[in-house]
């Protein structure tokens, strides 16, 4: 395996992180609009704090 190689799978995976973060943000504003919320809710503190409280 070459340096190169690594660089590449390096990028593919950052990629992917990427993808992954943008989908499930879009995906919290979609339930929150289907839920009859604000589009912008799940994106606030107070949201992630309530989140947090709930997994400890």
């Amino acid at each position: 395996m070459n340096k190169s190689y690594g660089n590449h799978l390096l990028k593919i995976i950052g990629m992917i992180i990427i993808i992954f973060v943008i989908l499930f943000i879009v995906g919290m504003m979609l339930g929150a609009i289907l839920g009859g919320g604000n589009l912008l809710t799940p994106l606030l503190p107070s949201t992630w704090a309530h989140i947090a409280d709930f997994a400890s």
